[in-house]
């Protein structure tokens, strides 16, 4: 339901928050209430404006082409969909975050099958302190498959709990 709120509004949306409300909309008519789902809306310009609205997602992870790494965490937390109403949230004013990317800069996005990877004394995978080392340098399918294996390391074992990765580089004019 939440994809096919997302796939119906966004090729006319001007606005991340206008998918968000659609998404919101659907929920709200099609449950009784108690079905949230944490999501995460990005866009990027062909001139490197990154605009990311985050409701109860994992924050992605930034590498820039000098090394340095950070998560892009809102400065207001909104809740998982579905329960943006509930919270008194308002995605128009919260929760959205804007940046600028170069070329060659990476965003790693993933799910928190990755942040919640643990080792053997319950410490969390720390992305941003382990993850960003592994994208500075070569083909991104190489930087996903060292990360892989970093979090089996960490880890000791594969992970519990499945996760999803999507590692975009940025290149001006090259959506790929």
């Amino acid at each position: 339901m939440v994809l096919a709120a997302f796939r119906e509004a966004a090729p006319d949306a001007v606005e991340l928050t206008e998918i968000a409300r659609r998404i919101e909309t659907a929920l709200d008519r099609s449950t009784d209430g108690e079905r949230f789902v944490t999501g995460l809306l990005a866009q990027v310009s062909d001139a490197g404006h990154l605009v990311v609205l985050n409701q109860g997602h994992p924050a992605p992870l930034l590498v820039t082409t000098d090394g340095r790494a950070e998560l892009i965490e809102p400065s207001v937390s909104l809740p998982p969909f579905g329960l943006t109403a509930l919270a008194g949230a308002d995605p128009q004013q919260e929760g959205v975050t804007r940046s600028t990317l170069h070329a060659g800069d990476r965003i790693l996005f993933y799910t928190d099958g990755l942040s919640e990877a643990r080792d053997g004394t319950g410490r969390f995978y720390p992305v941003a302190e382990r993850a960003g080392p592994l994208f500075a340098e070569g083909r991104p399918e190489t930087a996903l498959r060292r990360l892989r294996a970093d979090v089996a390391a960490f880890t000791g074992s594969a992970p519990n709990d499945d996760s999803a990765l999507l590692l975009l580089e940025f290149g001006p004019g090259n959506p790929a």
